[in-house]
């Protein structure tokens, strides 16, 4: 395999997943609360990660896998992945075939930007081609091609993880979405009533309150709200009120 040459990049973290993934490393860009994160279980909406001191938390998809314009994390920075000797089971691509038997690939999970040259006998014939996709065993966790030590190559597709990211803040109203104001940064707002053309009623804590509709969906350039920040929930509503203002059984 290739030499043990490193990345720069701080913590070998690469670009911001696409999907949530057992094995990786977070840190919240906000809050009280923050320390590092390590996904345990990812579930269809939520994330399990546990803290350094043991201590376990849920996450929103959605939050995870936010991102700015510049393609970093919206509200978590991604670290990289916990080291795993064994290896994950990752999506591979292959880039180039070359005279002398090798194989010029790509890792998108590890750094989608890196080509690694391997030799040919590590894929299956069907897999010795440019455009090729299949998966591997790698450690992600290593800072350094040789530290991948890649395996188990072949058309075996990535089982598990997420789905993948959806706009950070939501383009239609629905009950069970929670806010939090900007102007104050605290206290969540949990909608309870989406009424046709009238206020959305939100729970606060210890009162209903109604809110306008256009102040809690306006966003700013960088696709998030600009009076209101969403914080999850409501997901299967959600997708419901979606689907009906396309106009979608």
């Amino acid at each position: 395999m290739g030499g043990a040459e490193t990345r720069s990049r701080e913590h070998g973290s690469g670009a911001h997943p696409r999907r949530v993934r057992e094995g990786q490393r977070y840190f919240p860009r906000e809050g009280v609360r923050r320390e590092p994160l390590v996904v345990r279980q990812v579930d269809t909406e939520s994330a399990r990660a546990r803290t350094p001191g043991g201590k376990v938390r849920t996450l929103a998809i959605d939050r995870l896998l936010a991102t700015r314009p510049n393609g970093e994390g919206a509200y978590y920075r991604f670290l990289g992945w916990q080291d795993r000797p064994r290896g994950y089971r990752t999506p591979l691509l292959v880039l180039d075939v070359l005279a002398d038997e090798r194989c010029v690939v790509s890792l998108p999970e590890w750094d989608p930007g890196r080509p690694i040259e391997l030799p040919a006998a590590l894929f299956p014939e069907s897999m010795r081609r440019a455009g090729a996709r299949g998966s591997c065993r790698a450690n992600l966790g290593s800072q350094s091609v040789a530290g991948l030590s890649i395996h188990s190559a072949g058309e075996t597709p990535v089982r598990g993880g997420s789905r993948e990211a959806r706009s950070p803040h939501p383009a239609v109203l629905a009950v069970g979405q929670e806010y939090r104001r900007r102007s104050t940064g605290s206290g969540a707002l949990r909608i309870v009533a989406v009424p046709p053309g009238a206020p959305v009623v939100a729970w606060n804590g210890r009162r209903r309150v109604r809110i306008s509709a256009e102040r809690l969906l306006e966003c700013r350039g960088d696709g998030m709200g600009r009076f209101y920040e969403y914080v999850g929930g409501g997901v299967r509503e959600t997708r419901r009120a979606l689907r009906a203002s396309q106009g979608k059984a």
